[in-house]
């Protein structure tokens, strides 16, 4: 005789009962001792706690059932702001738009960003120019839950009814087996499921500390004091110093990020500008009025790709208030 038994999350318990004369009444209750304690197996699916709370900006680590590894830094930007009187107008936008970016920066996967902040003035070349710089480390994938043991297939008790001599002990031992794998198989779904969990909990508590840090800096820089300057606009100096910035980052992506109308006043930093493996993104670019727009926008975008910048992107003043995150954009 065998009692069929099946547990509330769907697992199948097969029992042998041979020899055994039950009563209806003595088998419905052995049936339901068998369904109570099968009612503590794991389901393989499991649940995945959200229970984090807001942490401050150097929050305890939680610990993960395996190490969650950080990606590189991928994205290294020079910002340039102008502060001079032709384009300082722009500078509270652009300023508020970077730390927007940044702000919403840190993404499952995505490595991390350095940013330093220099503005353009007569003295672009001076390393006084250079007023910020921060680092946001990246974020890792989100944890995936490893695949556990695959329960067995019930057993074929139809091919013991071959064994006309030894059907009892036949059935006997595929019932046995196959109880003892499934038992097998569902501690280690259990197991699966608190590594799982731990790892979640530990991805969370780490998103939300990088969300808070990246929130940290956005006010930083939101609240920078740009400063201004009439004295001139050293525009060669300022794409120096960004260009002599970016050189030394091995990010995978490397961005020379300049707000300013590119418009030359006053003494200008003599050098040779090598853009070699660097982006160029004007934002907030505004032509100056009795320039021809086009022409003065072909020249710069010529000079800047003999260079060796590639690409060369622009942004006017209504391209750029469009732009949520001018980091995701040329990213």
């Amino acid at each position: 005789m065998l009692l069929l038994g099946r547990s509330l999350n769907g697992v199948v318990f097969l029992i042998p009962l041979l020899g055994l004369s039950l009563s209806k009444k003595g088998a419905l209750a052995l049936l339901f001792a068998v369904i109570s304690m099968a009612a503590t197996g794991s389901s393989a699916c499991g649940s995945v706690r959200n229970d984090a709370e807001p942490l401050l900006a150097t929050p305890t680590p939680v610990a993960a059932e395996h190490t969650l590894v950080l990606p590189p830094t991928e994205l290294t930007v020079a910002a340039v702001f102008d502060i001079t009187t032709s384009a300082d107008r722009f500078a509270p936008e652009a300023k508020a738009l970077l730390a927007n970016s940044l702000a919403t920066w840190p993404a499952p996967g995505r490595g991390g960003v350095d940013i330093t902040l220099s503005v353009l003035s007569s003295r672009s070349w001076d390393a006084g120019s250079q007023i910020l710089a921060v680092h946001l480390d990246g974020l890792p994938e989100k944890p995936v839950r490893r695949a556990s043991i695959p329960r067995p297939l019930a057993p074929d008790l139809e091919a013991c009814a071959a064994n006309t001599f030894d059907r009892a002990n036949c059935v006997e031992k595929a019932t046995t087996g196959y109880n003892e794998a499934l038992a097998k198989s569902l501690e280690d779904e259990t197991r699966a499921d608190v590594e799982f969990g731990k790892d979640v909990d530990a991805f969370e508590h780490l998103f939300n500390q990088r969300k808070a840090e990246a929130a940290a800096l956005a006010e930083r820089i939101t609240n920078l004091d740009l400063g201004h300057d009439s004295a001139g606009s050293d525009v060669s100096g300022a794409l120096l110093r960004g260009a002599e910035t970016l050189q030394r980052p091995k990010a995978a992506k490397r961005i020379l990020l300049v707000q300013s109308d590119l418009v030359p006043f006053g003494r200008q930093q003599p050098a040779i500008l090598d853009l070699r493996g660097i982006d160029v993104v004007t934002f907030f670019f505004d032509c100056p009025q009795g320039i021809d727009c086009g022409a003065f926008r072909q020249a710069n975008e010529q000079a800047f790709l003999a260079a060796g910048a590639a690409p060369v992107s622009w942004f006017d003043p209504a391209a750029s208030r469009l732009t949520t995150s001018i980091l995701e954009e040329v990213h």
